[in-house]
């Protein structure tokens, strides 16, 4: 979008408008806190602060952003000064304007003593030896009371679904098992099991939604609203759950969502004891009443009217067969010991377990094991080795179905092929 005068001057009035109803973002906070170090006129105050808190701790120091390594550096020409803890390989708030190379040379500039850790009592040899191999590092050492595991790379043909099984076996000797990758689009294509039809799908959404677990209420939600705007023919953003441009704001999107599925469940369309044929009759009748309903925001009036010649008919030979046998065990299959997480969600802990599920293209978004390894210093291979480092005794990625040199490439890595 070509930043115009008007739009300037609309984003500036916005952005005012926003201050007066009291109101402020993260960014404006730590430029307000910028501005304030530099008033000559409050330097007895931050003195005060400097003898008041000498000696700051920063824990995970590769996430400061330019802004925040400024007010840092104001402080301590105050007389505070800093301990810096953290790995610059694991930067990955890019989208935040943190980056590891200003973190160095801040650093640099103020002198620091480094200290360097050279032993992960988090994770088995054969995990630290592949994030060292990810990266191009020095190599580390591994806790040598953990059982020494080859990672293990397994291979899909057209979606990660169809390795779920195969995980469930790997995995069986643990308990903390989570399932990784860089966006919930290809969390969802694994998470639902054995690959589901696209009523199957609707299906599972409303059954998912009155669940005491969080991740399958935002499964829920994600997977009806990507159907609401495949059915409208709506452009939307995708990172926002399939919000329509036409919608200012994503929460009241997000709302109309949830006021949908609630709707829904009112109804009776969450009900697994149905058979397929008479939840496809009510799911219709219901859906197309949703453009009556009064949770429909104003911007959307008159915009829902797609819905009203909403068709659906049970999936061939499940007519007579209930919810329960084709969703509610497939769903307990996987969820009673998989969890499933972004890279971001997972920056952190420690699991016994990780599968580390990569996306069936490379692309714009670092999802794809290629692009994780195009270039060792970008924040795409980043997001692979903090993904890779979570697990204390095994980790496995999962990716599409490799060509014989990719193979060796990933061998080469220090994966065992399976």
């Amino acid at each position: 979008m070509e930043k115009t005068p008007d739009l300037i001057d609309d984003l500036v009035k916005t952005k005012k408008r926003l201050w007066k109803a009291g109101f402020a973002t993260h960014s404006d906070i730590e430029m307000i806190a910028i501005k304030a170090l530099s008033n000559k006129a409050l330097s007895d105050y931050f003195e005060s602060l400097a003898r008041r808190y000498p000696v700051i701790f920063v824990d995970e120091c590769q996430d400061l952003s330019f802004a925040q390594l400024q007010i840092i550096k104001r402080l301590h020409q105050f007389g505070m000064r800093f301990h810096f803890v953290g790995d610059l390989n694991q930067s990955i708030y890019g989208f935040r304007r943190s980056e590891p190379a200003l973190v160095k040379l801040f650093i640099e500039k103020l002198a620091f003593k480094s200290c360097d850790l050279t032993t992960n009592w988090r994770s088995a040899q054969g995990v630290v030896d592949l994030c060292s191999n990810l990266l191009k590092l020095n190599r580390l050492s591994g806790n040598p009371a953990i059982e020494n595991i080859q990672p293990k790379l397994i291979q899909y043909a057209k979606c990660p679904s169809e390795i779920v099984m195969t995980v469930l076996e790997l995995t069986k000797p643990y308990q903390n098992v989570v399932v990784v990758a860089r966006g919930h689009s290809t969390l969802q294509r694994f998470s639902v099991g054995t690959a589901l039809r696209p009523l199957e799908e609707l299906a599972l959404a409303c059954t998912q939604f009155h669940t005491d677990d969080l991740n399958g209420v935002r499964k829920s939600m994600e997977t009806f609203a990507g159907w609401l705007a495949v059915k409208l023919k709506m452009q939307v953003r995708t990172s926002a759950m399939s919000c329509p441009y036409d919608v200012e704001l994503s929460l009241s999107w997000r709302l109309f969502v949830s006021n949908c599925l609630a709707y829904l469940a009112t109804c009776g369309c969450a009900n697994v004891d149905l058979t397929w044929k008479n939840w496809a009759s009510l799911t219709k009748r219901t859906i197309r009443s949703i453009p009556d309903q009064s949770f429909v925001p104003d911007e959307l009036a008159g915009k829902l009217d797609g819905l009203r010649e909403t068709h659906l008919s049970a999936p061939a030979g499940l007519g007579n067969a209930t919810l329960q046998s084709r969703l509610v065990e497939r769903h307990q299959e996987t969820g009673t010991r998989l969890r499933f997480a972004t890279i971001h969600q997972v920056k952190g802990e420690t699991h016994e377990a990780t599968v580390v599920v990569s996306s069936l293209q490379p692309g714009s978004n670092q999802s794809n094991w290629k692009d994780w390894l195009a270039n060792s210093a970008s924040e795409a291979a980043r997001f692979a080795y903090v993904a890779s480092s979570r697990p204390s005794h095994l980790l496995i990625w999962a990716v599409k179905k490799l060509k014989d040199d990719e193979s060796k490439t990933l061998s080469g890595l220090g994966f065992e092929i399976l």
